[in-house]
């Protein structure tokens, strides 16, 4: 696990393992990016009801594939007992911490609003060359608000340690990798022996030895549907609060309003990498069967408009219908290899035990608690373009 403090960063063993997309360790698991298409959030009617976005609706046939591989048993005893071997991963990091220069505040000659300063080691060639690289994709709008949001988890990650190193002198974050292997299915039932697993950006352990989740969301600023429609301020839904936007080449560049709200798409990603933590680590007591991690901070980031923390808490309830529903779609679907059909648990009627539970997301939805709103001038990032210096956006790059 890597520990991060403000202008110091320290290496030692994880653990629990960094995994790719495509790795054999998410075989015949079910991870936090395929919990909500097999709880049949995603469908278009439970979906219309959570109030997801059409764009990220998709059936649960992604979900049933990958929970009917069968897992490596090479691969389950490397994510219990942690990594032997070097990664390319953390062999890439490595080399990027050997160029990497954080000077803390208090060694700087002009006051400075943070804990320490980053050097980030670019030239402006290399800038022109990756802008020129980009202009030759024609890529999805998908992809490109993944991309963007890839880009920018390191920004937020050190949004939240800036804010709460600031109010705790002792808060530390960690790196965090696969967690969730010390669920056995004879202790779970509901879940009829589905192997769980969870990811989050990194874990926040507070001075009085509070521990927390991290998750950071990034919202693109690039408003592509509109801009490619030949609107210059987009359809109603693509508008947020009114705000406005601004026509660059392809692209729009829009305000997002900060909302003090987790959409209900990520209510099965957060309460699951509470849930997997929870009962993974106890720093406190490791043999202790208490859930050590009761709730979880989502960075809500923008581009423009700066950033909101909010915290969501640990919801047993929740996440007891999570783990019958779970297990439901292993029963009906994984196990009886049927493919799922739309809407495949979706009940038209209100007092079903389905919709009590869409009820419930819905809740828990609007119930987080908003820990701070960090105004634009507060995130730290480098918009000097001077030479070694990277702009927010590479459309500045002449």
């Amino acid at each position: 696990m890597g520990l991060l403090t403000p202008g110091r960063r320290e290496s030692s063993r994880h653990l629990s393992v960094r995994l790719s997309p495509h790795a054999s360790f998410l075989q015949g698991r079910c991870t936090t990016s395929q919990s909500s298409a097999a709880l049949g959030f995603l469908e278009p009617k439970a979906a219309s009801f959570l109030g997801i976005p059409k764009s990220l609706r998709r059936g649960g046939v992604g979900a049933w594939h990958r929970l009917s591989q069968v897992p490596d048993e090479w691969s389950e005893e490397v994510l219990c007992e942690g990594s032997s071997f070097e990664s390319e991963q953390e062999s890439v990091w490595r080399d990027y911490e050997s160029t990497a220069t954080w000077t803390p505040a208090s060694c700087l000659s002009r006051p400075f609003p943070f804990a320490a300063k980053y050097l980030c080691q670019m030239t402006t060639d290399e800038l022109i060359q990756r802008k020129e690289d980009l202009q030759r994709k024609e890529l999805p709008a998908m992809r490109i608000r993944m991309s963007w949001g890839n880009s920018q988890e390191a920004t937020s990650i050190l949004t939240a340690l800036n804010y709460f190193c600031e109010n705790d002198d002792n808060a530390t974050i960690h790196e965090v990798g696969m967690c969730g292997a010390r669920f056995d299915d004879k202790e779970e039932p509901l879940l009829r022996g589905l192997k769980l697993g969870a990811s989050p950006d990194a874990i926040i352990c507070h001075g009085d030895g509070t521990l927390e989740v991290l998750e950071v969301k990034n919202h693109c600023p690039f408003n592509m549907n509109s801009a490619r429609s030949g609107s210059r301020g987009g359809n109603s839904r693509n508008k947020v609060n009114k705000s406005t936007s601004l026509a660059t080449g392809k692209y729009i560049i829009r305000d997002f309003a900060l909302e003090a709200r987790v959409p209900p798409q990520y209510i099965p990603q957060l309460m699951m990498e509470i849930m997997c933590v929870g009962n993974s680590i106890n720093l406190e007591d490791p043999s202790s069967q208490a859930p050590d991690c009761q709730s979880a901070v989502m960075v809500r980031q923008t581009a423009t408009r700066g950033a909101i923390l909010l915290r969501l808490q640990r919801d047993e309830e929740w996440i007891s219908e999570t783990k019958y529903w779970l297990g439901e779609f292993k029963k009906r679907f994984v196990d009886a290899d049927c493919m799922p059909n739309e809407n495949f648990f979706w009940s038209d009627d209100p007092s079903s035990r389905y919709r009590k539970f869409l009820d419930m997301t819905k809740r828990l939805s609007e119930s987080v608690t908003e820990v701070a709103t960090i105004d634009n001038a507060g995130i730290q990032r480098q918009l000097s373009e001077k030479a070694g210096r990277a702009p927010l956006f590479l459309d500045r790059v002449e």
